[in-house]
């Protein structure tokens, strides 16, 4: 029996390859782009923090201007609230607590608090109390 006839292998085309990964400028501009913005997401975060440090003093003055209004409502006459401290610590902050009075025309006494420190935001308060103001 003769051999079974065999055509020969066709030749191979050359198939155009893709090309592989990225080019150097392609992954220099994506470096670039990554890079600009994680610089922007810095910034936020740097200032965020800023802010969030700053609302814990005013916090804490605000606080102690509440604490304040409460002795003011328990003291039962003008020299007893003319006695209470100029200072007082809340947190680790000393505040400087001034306070003026007005008498109103329905017989109330307004009183505007002001808690001040040294380098810190500090707190404005006004409350309404009964009886008669300071001379």
């Amino acid at each position: 029996m003769p051999p079974p006839l065999t055509s020969p292998p066709a030749p191979r085309k050359r198939a155009s390859r893709p090309p592989r990964g990225f080019t150097l400028l392609e992954l220099m501009i994506a470096v670039t782009i990554l890079a600009l913005g994680t610089l922007a997401l810095l910034r936020v975060v740097d200032a965020t923090q800023r802010i969030i440090a700053g609302q814990e003093a005013r916090i804490l003055a605000h606080h102690a201007a509440l604490n304040r209004a409460a002795e003011l409502r328990l003291a039962e006459t003008a020299q007893a609230r003319a006695a209470l401290p100029e200072t007082v610590v809340n947190g680790r902050h000393e505040w400087r607590v001034s306070r003026s009075e007005r008498a109103t025309r329905a017989g109330l006494v307004e009183v505007t608090l002001r808690l001040s420190a040294p380098g810190r935001p500090g707190a404005n308060l006004v409350i309404f109390l009964s009886g008669q103001a300071e001379p």
